[in-house]
C-alpha cells in the first residue's frame, strides 16, 4: 500500500510518498499454527513455541531497527541508494498478548 504521486499530464507514476507493510507473528496459542508445526517440525511446547515467536520478533525489530537508523549496508545509510527515506517502525504485541505479560 502506498501514496502515489501521479504527473497529471502523462499519467505516470512521479513518485511514491510511503509504502505500508504489515508483518504479523502467529500467536503462539494458534491450534493451526500448533499443529502445523508439530506436523512439519515435531514441535508442540508451548513455552518452546513462544521462545520461536519471540525469536522470530526481535530478529525483525532488529533487521527493520537497522533500516530505520539507516545503517551502512542495508541501502539507507551514507551514500547508498535510500539515503535519506525514512522507514518508520511501529512494533506492538496483540492485546492478549500484553494482558498476559503483564499478569506474569
Amino acid at each position: 500500500m502506498g501514496q502515489k504521486v501521479i504527473n497529471n499530464t502523462d499519467g505516470k507514476w512521479t513518485a511514491v510518498k510511503s509504502v505500508r507493510n504489515p508483518v504479523v507473528a502467529q500467536p503462539s496459542t494458534n491450534p493451526l499454527w500448533i499443529k502445523s508445526m508439530k506436523e512439519k517440525y515435531g514441535l508442540d511446547d508451548p513455552v518452546e513455541l513462544e521462545e520461536l515467536i519471540r525469536e522470530w520478533e526481535n530478529h525483525t525489530i532488529n533487521y527493520l531497527k537497522s533500516l530505520h537508523q539507516g545503517a551502512n549496508g542495508t541501502g539507507f545509510g551514507p551514500g547508498e541508494r535510500y539515503e535519506g527515506i525514512l522507514v518508520d517502525l511501529h512494533t506492538d504485541r496483540s492485546t492478549g498478548d500484553m494482558a498476559l505479560d503483564s499478569a506474569a
